[in-house]
């Protein structure tokens, strides 16, 4: 049997109907192998996607593997895929729809989807929802309080002159086209470990360039 199976409409801008006909056409079929879901559709995101990344984990049940099934067995993995996928760029928030999983796990799996430590004096959040109404307000939560990588300038940078400004994150230089690159004149795209770190907590972000290769918006 497939295992983790996994199946999505094309990419598209609010496929509501279409992943309404995909859930109706996989029904679950009892297992839960979290670690082995998230190792497989990690590439896939970042391919698809890149630095700006998200994975939401909805899950039912205590996660276990495709090689045994047996519940309580995947909770290891399971938090080395979420660490993984940090570490590739995503950042993965958990959501619970069942009750069947532990408190302790869901937080622990929240803590390392933002490369936190399990045991973070500063947990992340992690969501229950078990109605349509509370899994529509977890998904809406997590939509608003998502951390960016990507940030809006005022003015137009000549882009053949981006690497004359200077970004800094708290305070500390950032290297230009390693740590943040500009995809357009009016956008600074935060990469790699630099982008991990505003996922973690929202850090003072300041971007300067000289005058004469910026052009301010009327």
């Amino acid at each position: 049997m497939e295992c983790p199976r996994l199946r999505s409409p094309e990419p598209w801008f609010a496929p509501a109907a279409d992943l309404a006909t995909l859930f109706a056409t996989q029904p679950p079929l009892g297992h839960t192998p979290t670690g082995e879901a998230i190792d497989a559709v990690t590439p896939l995101l970042v391919a698809a996607v890149g630095e700006s990344a998200v994975l939401i984990l909805t899950t039912d049940g205590e996660p276990d593997t495709c090689a045994d099934g047996f519940v309580d067995d995947g909770q290891v993995p399971a938090l080395v895929a979420a660490r993984s996928a940090f570490s590739r760029g995503l950042a993965l928030y958990v959501v619970s729809v069942g009750d069947e999983i532990q408190g302790v796990h869901l937080q622990e799996l929240a803590n390392a989807g933002l490369g936190k430590p399990v045991d973070d004096s500063e947990p992340a959040p992690y969501h229950l929802a078990h109605s349509e109404q509370e899994l529509a307000a977890a998904y809406t939560e997590i939509l608003e309080r998502l951390p960016s990588c990507v940030f809006e300038l005022e003015g137009a940078v000549e882009l053949d002159r981006m690497c004359e400004g200077e970004v800094r994150i708290d305070g500390v230089p950032a290297a230009c086209g390693t740590a943040w690159a500009m995809p357009d004149p009016s956008t600074v795209v935060l990469r790699g470990e630099r982008c991990m770190q505003a996922r973690r907590r929202m850090p003072l972000i300041t971007a300067s360039w000289p005058c004469d290769a910026v052009q301010r918006r009327p």
